[in-house]
């Protein structure tokens, strides 16, 4: 299902849409993960914004593609102001975004370890509403401007397989790309997203959930549960990613070697972004992977994502 070069022109100018999460992520990064009842020292902290959705579209913007986000926000909360500006300095459109008065931004609290490179992640939802099939309304109305619509796999499903079901009655459907995402395996009911994307998009976590041990396995058991024509996708961080079109052969491909991993938090975004951005820009699937696979390497070899510019494609 990738894009031929004349599709790919064809499409250049119009949005990638990310739809999902938007948090802050309070970074604490340590020399090692402390000891429970134990004092610890940090060795930097910083804020910076966070959620699925909200990563994605900062890579896609930051590698060049249009991009726009639809997520809820809350307006009154103290860290409205932040959000904001950050999603501005990124020339992110926020055009759809749902505005609240009530409610605050959700928090999540990220401790990376330097010794292991690990991170991880405590979530404050505090009652954040998830995106509604109203809220999404006015989407059909200028679906001409979208090139790619992604869902990230949050607990409202039933919504997600509505407005996928919604999507697939567009007049004019075939111009436009769709893709899902399963990543966390508390969010019950992921499974129903399987049959409705493009593109399935499986994290490691999911697919060890799904009881498999690598990522082959993962692709070539759940790929007959996609639709026709679709192709699934697993990342399995250093152990690079695989990829398969239902009733075709498994594509997979290494992970890029890291030499000081940094930071991975926003990892698994990144993989997803680039692989979008790879896609529309005519790549073959397995060129798609090596692509994606580079990227998010390189991403947890930095903080932030801003030197990923250097992906940008080159006019």
């Amino acid at each position: 299902m990738s894009s031929t070069i004349e599709e790919a022109t064809e499409r250049e100018g119009k949005l990638v849409l990310c739809i999902g999460w938007t948090c802050i992520d309070i970074v604490n990064i340590v020399d090692f993960f402390p000891k429970e009842d134990a004092d610890s020292k940090i060795v930097e902290y910083y804020w910076q914004r966070g959620g699925n959705a909200n990563n994605s579209s900062t890579v896609l913007s930051v590698l060049g593609r249009s991009c726009e986000l639809l997520s809820v926000i809350a307006k009154n909360s103290r860290e409205y102001e932040f959000l904001m500006s950050d999603i501005n300095k990124y020339g992110i459109k926020t055009d759809n975004c749902v505005f609240i008065d009530k409610n605050q931004c959700p928090l999540s609290t990220a401790i990376l370890s330097l010794e292991t490179g690990s991170r991880t992640i405590l979530h404050t939802l505090r009652d954040i509403p998830e995106i509604t099939y109203e809220n999404f309304l006015p989407i059909f109305d200028e679906s001409n401007k979208y090139s790619w619509i992604h869902f990230e796999g949050r607990p409202n499903i039933e919504t997600i397989c509505n407005l996928l079901v919604k999507l697939d009655e567009l007049s004019n459907r075939s111009e436009i790309t769709t893709s899902v995402e399963l990543e966390h395996p508390y969010i019950e009911d992921l499974e129903l997203l399987l049959d409705k994307g493009d593109y399935v998009f499986l994290s490691k976590d999911y697919a060890k959930f799904r009881g498999f041990s690598d990522k082959n396995a993962a692709v070539e058991t759940l790929s007959t549960s996609i639709k026709d024509g679709a192709i699934i996708v697993c990342a399995w961080g250093e152990d690079g990613a695989a990829a398969m079109l239902k009733g075709g052969k498994v594509v997979s491909v290494p992970a890029l070697k890291l030499e000081n991993m940094i930071d991975s938090l926003g990892a698994g975004d990144t993989f997803i972004a680039s692989f979008i951005n790879a896609t529309l820009d005519g790549l073959t699937l397995k060129e798609c992977l090596s692509y994606a696979c580079q990227v998010a390497g390189t991403k947890c070899c930095m903080k932030g994502y801003d030197g990923l510019s250097k992906f940008r494609k080159k006019d």
